[in-house]
């Protein structure tokens, strides 16, 4: 089976750019993710999107954000950046670099008008040439609004200043999104190959103690996770689910990069864990209600469109 598409390189870099350009998404928002990983750190998995966290906490569970404060967020959003976009366009070769859609997540389904853990899903369209809005070329931003950025840095990336999440914050949130498979019903693979490879290859760069303190900070508040310890991870969900598609991540090493098994990857991750200082904690036991929907973050499905003019 072929490796999955991925967007132009170079349309990638010209939105980085654009959040260079622009002093307010600069100092704003942070990349972060599987993004930050491969373009700062040269992890192998390609990675797709542009994952962003805003750098103000904007919503949380004890103070959700209403539809209609997010919607305006959105829209103040999409205006800068286009902005920004139609300042960098032409130095990286392009006639069209426009964001051609742009939601909230989640959608307030099953009775929920507020949002304590909302996104911007927002997609930037690109061409060399004249051509019309939407484009299947296209750059997709996700864009947290409710994490706790614990720690960042500037890198160069490609000749451009990039706001990046910390390695330790990093790693925090993707422990902590291993955990949150259960409670929001979905499947992360790619992180445990991602905490593999920083646990295996960049151990140096890592403190257990920052991992492990930014962790309780990113579980706090959280419903089941807080306070977050060593037993949260040995719920049988959470393997079962990382198990489910792992072997597809293959696809998207990049070069000679190969898959550890996931028996030995997820092994290091639990071990990694055990160094965290985290207590022993009860077993956990939570069931998923058996009508919850799939996490509409990672599930595919949007709403909420805003113009994007």
């Amino acid at each position: 089976m072929p490796a999955p598409l991925l967007p132009d390189d170079r349309a990638m870099r010209a939105v980085l750019a654009a959040f260079a350009h622009d002093v307010r998404l600069f100092e704003g928002y942070a990349l972060k993710g599987g993004s930050a990983l491969q373009r700062v750190y040269q992890t192998p998995r390609a990675s797709a999107d542009l994952d962003f966290s805003s750098r103000e906490r904007l919503a949380s569970p004890g103070a959700p954000l209403s539809p209609a404060d997010a919607q305006a967020l959105l829209d103040a959003f999409v205006q800068q950046l286009n902005a920004a976009l139609d300042a960098v366009k032409a130095a990286y070769g392009f006639r069209i670099l426009h964001v051609q859609s742009a939601h909230v997540l989640p959608s307030g389904q099953a009775g929920r008008s507020e949002r304590s853990h909302p996104a911007f899903v927002v997609k930037v369209g690109y061409a060399s040439r004249p051509a019309t809005l939407p484009l299947s070329a296209k750059v997709t931003l996700d864009i947290s609004l409710y994490e706790t950025v614990c720690g960042v840095t500037v890198e160069d990336v490609g000749g451009v200043p990039v706001q990046v999440s910390a390695l330790n914050d990093i790693v925090a949130e993707k422990l902590r999104a291993l955990l949150q498979q259960v409670t929001r019903n979905r499947n992360r693979p790619g992180d445990v190959y991602d905490l593999w490879f920083l646990i295996t290859k960049a151990r140096p760069l890592l403190s257990t103690e920052k991992v492990g303190a930014f962790l309780a900070i990113k579980c706090a508040g959280h419903e089941h996770l807080d306070p977050v310890t060593r037993a949260h991870f040995n719920h049988p969900e959470i393997r079962e689910r990382a198990h489910r598609g792992y072997g597809e991540i293959q696809r998207r090493l990049i070069g000679k990069a190969t898959l550890p098994p996931f028996d030995t990857a997820f092994a290091a991750v639990l071990t990694f864990v055990d160094t965290l200082g985290l207590s022993d904690g009860l077993p956990w036991t939570y069931e998923r209600p058996s009508s919850m929907p799939p996490d509409q973050e990672t599930d595919g499905s949007r709403s909420s469109s805003t113009p994007t003019g």
